[in-house]
């Protein structure tokens, strides 16, 4: 298969909670992410084209900072076969800072695995 994305996807090595900025609910976990963009694991779907203020938090051992925020809109979404309810969603980063953006490039070179 052609990749199409322009840039690889990363994953990370640790369990991190994304969390919508404005609720405080958490709305799942980080399977990747790109400087433009991510995937999130859930127990409740997401509806597409919601338009969320996302706060990841950063964990200990990436201390530059306690947590990005940034907005993104989700793009695609889908279920999980044979994994108990969970969903995948896309989302495309669509309101981010110079410095978060900068922050979540430095920190995902650190991580070692990358996304198919």
């Amino acid at each position: 298969m052609v990749e199409k994305r322009g840039v690889p996807r990363r994953k990370p090595g640790a369990i991190i909670t994304v969390v919508d900025e404005i609720s405080g609910k958490d709305l799942g976990h980080l399977a990747n992410l790109t400087p433009e963009g991510l995937m999130l694991v859930s127990r409740e779907p997401i509806r597409l084209s919601s338009i969320f203020q996302m706060r990841i938090e950063v964990p200990p051992s990436a201390k530059r900072v306690d947590k990005v925020c940034f907005g993104a809109e989700s793009v695609w979404a889908s279920q999980m076969e044979g994994e108990g309810g969970y969903f995948w969603s896309g989302f495309s980063i669509i309101d981010i800072s110079g410095e978060a953006a900068d922050f979540i490039e430095r920190w995902i070179e650190d991580w070692t695995v990358d996304s198919e």
